[in-house]
């Protein structure tokens, strides 16, 4: 009788877990909300569950559209979602359960994120979207750099710059975002250069 009621209060616990997984996240048909809701329950919740279902989601409806360029987007955000690291009690549970997307492990998280990377960029390349590789291969270069692989690093910030100068050639009356703290996308580039010791 006591490993009968063990069993049902693990399978309760386990049902109240999965049912707070999914609450409070608004239900929406627009994959860019779903994106946009991810974003917010991996960086500012510590939610990465109901993020990454979000994330499946708009890729399903975005290849329903035939959206190549939401494709990329949304291969983006699976990107940071990889990258994230969480707070250490999600690991056990990746461990044991393993992710939406059943080529990723807990070990092999940092590789799904460069792949998610890597897909996102072929994508974009194909379809001229040097807004979108600007930001994507500084991503790139940045998560290189964390990887310790600074050579590829570097040539992943030249990328970005590139792209930033093809960006605003055709797009001259834009306004870039320049990060905090730099007079212009060339000076912050040049900095991320100089940390990752770029010749």
């Amino acid at each position: 009788m006591k490993i009968l009621n063990r069993l049902i209060l693990f399978l309760s616990c386990t049902l109240i877990l999965t049912g707070c997984a999914a609450m409070f996240v608004p239900e929406t048909k627009d994959p860019y909300k779903k994106l946009a809701w991810a974003k917010e329950l991996v960086n500012n919740q510590d939610r990465p569950l109901p993020a990454e279902r979000l994330i499946r989601e708009a890729i399903t409806i975005f290849e329903t559209e035939n959206n190549p360029v939401g494709i990329a987007d949304a291969y983006t955000e699976y990107a940071e979602f990889f990258k994230y690291p969480g707070s250490p009690k999600w690991e056990p549970l990746y461990r044991r359960d393993g992710f939406l997307d059943k080529t990723a492990t807990y070990d092999n998280r940092y590789e799904k994120t460069m792949e998610y990377y890597g897909k996102a960029k072929e994508i974009y390349l194909k379809n001229n979207r040097h807004d979108r590789l600007t930001d994507v291969s500084l991503n790139i270069g940045t998560m290189l750099h964390f990887l310790k692989k600074d050579e590829l690093a570097c040539q992943a910030f030249s990328d970005s710059l590139e792209n930033y100068h093809s960006y605003t050639a055709e797009n001259p009356n834009s306004k870039a975002e320049i990060p905090q703290g730099f007079s212009s996308y060339d000076d912050f580039i040049g900095n991320r250069k100089k940390v990752s010791n770029c010749k």
